[in-house]
Formats: C-alpha cells, structure tokens, sequence
C-alpha cells in the first residue's frame, strides 16, 4: 500500500469595505451564485471554502470514489455536515487500495469573498492563477475591476473580467517571486458595491 500526499497552501481574506465605484446594473450578468450548502468536492486541491453565518453545510466527497473513509470528525462517511469554520481532514481508500489523505480549511467568510494569500505559479496545474472567489451573492461583469501592482506600483495585471485570474506573468515573462498587491472592485446584483485591497505573495 502506497500513501500518496498532497500539498496545501495557506489561503487568507481580508474586509471588504463599500467603495464609490460605480456601473449600470440594466445588463447585470451573474459570474457566480450560491444555490445550496453543500460543498461538493470534484478535486483533491480544493481551495478553502467559505462558511456564512450560522448555516449548515455539507462536504460531499463522494466523487473522489474512496472507501474506508475516516474524518478526524469521527465520521467514516463520504458527507459530514460542517457549520463552524476549522480544518476537515481524513483519509481513504482508492481502486489501486492506495491510501489517499485530504484537508479541508471551512473559513468565516462573512465579507462574501475570499482571496488567496499565495500562488505557485510554477506549472504543475494547482495553484497556478491568483483569482478572488465570491462566496456568494451575484456579480456584476461589468462593474468589476481588478488591479495587481508590483511594489514599484507597476501594474503587471488588470482585468474586468471576474472569471480571468493572474498566471505571474507580466509582458509574457515570469514576474519574480516575492509580494503583490491589489486593489478589487465589484458591484453585487443587489447594488452594493465594494472595494478590497490586499497583499499577494508570489512563490515558486
């Protein structure tokens, strides 16, 4: 039996505060919108997810096919209810009888969104793009705006699109590791509009 690992970045937020940036709402697209609590997990590299005020939820990893499941919650099912923030971890079993471990990190995402606080744009396909996730709430594409300055307060990536995310580079060459900052601005479906500035660090 082989025990096959994985890695886990850190992943932070910060508040979001109102801000007077301003759009039409007339053609408003949603981008991402919660339709239920449950956190269905399709891949081992899941980023932290987001727990909002005292709603249930579910972690369902029924699709990574494993048996024998064991979670340090005590559980041995492929769904375990989860309602307050913390670290969800456990191990099982796989069709070539590997054992595979996951961790799951639940945050208090009460600002509605959170933003990784380091990539590894290196390539190996996890955790290559810095993007903000919206926990919930509807996004409008049009009125949304994200800037990444590198600390000579150079802008190396902007975008109105919440769906594109910075891959590290910068006029197709590899920015250098180190930190970034950002300023993110976005109105919700509901016309509140907000504006979020944060730190990025860039890691190999």
């Amino acid at each position: 039996m082989r025990i096959l690992t994985f890695g886990l970045i850190a992943f932070g937020f910060s508040a979001c505060k109102k801000s007077n940036f301003s759009g039409n709402l007339e053609n408003c697209k949603s981008i991402y919108e919660t339709t239920n609590n449950s956190i269905i997990i399709k891949d081992i590299s899941l980023s932290p997810f987001c727990l909002l005020g005292d709603l249930d939820y579910q972690i369902d990893i029924s699709y990574l096919n494993l048996s024998n499941v064991e979670w340090n919650t005590g559980d041995s099912t492929n769904i375990i209810s989860v309602n307050e923030p913390g670290t969800y971890d456990g191990f099982g079993i796989n069709n070539n009888s590997d054992t595979i471990p996951f961790l799951f990190e639940a945050q208090n995402c009460e600002d509605h969104i959170y933003t990784p606080n380091s990539f590894t744009p290196n390539g190996n396909g996890r955790n290559d793009n810095w993007i903000p996730v919206f926990t919930y709430s509807t996004v409008c594409e049009q009125d949304y705006e994200l800037s990444i300055f590198d600390t000579y307060h150079q802008i190396v990536f902007n975008t109105n699109k919440p769906n594109l995310g910075w891959d590290g580079t910068f006029k197709g060459l590899k920015s250098p590791i180190g930190i970034y900052h950002y300023i993110l601005q976005y109105k919700r479906e509901d016309g509140e509009v907000f504006e979020k500035k944060d730190q990025i660090l860039l890691m190999n």
